[in-house]
């Protein structure tokens, strides 16, 4: 494998990466509450992140949660 000390990950790619993984957070907390309170929080809560697909229902929620932490974990492994 390459140093990454010799290449770091530009602070850019870093920013978009942390933005994913708060996205990704609100996602798990909202997915979370609609699984285990159903009504306590109505689906279009996540219609700005999820673009449609907030009609799958929580799963959908957690499903792209896990994409959003995930890829900020991607970043951090690479630094």
């Amino acid at each position: 494998m390459t140093d990454s000390a010799a290449n770091p990950t530009p602070n850019c790619v870093q920013t978009v990466a942390t933005l994913f993984a708060f996205c990704g957070i609100y996602l798990a907390i909202a997915g979370g509450l609609m699984l285990f309170r159903p009504g306590t929080i109505s689906m279009s809560a996540g219609a700005p992140l999820l673009f449609g697909l907030e009609v799958s229902g929580p799963y959908m929620f957690l499903l792209v949660a896990l994409v959003g932490v995930r890829s900020r974990m991607g970043v951090s492994e690479t630094q």
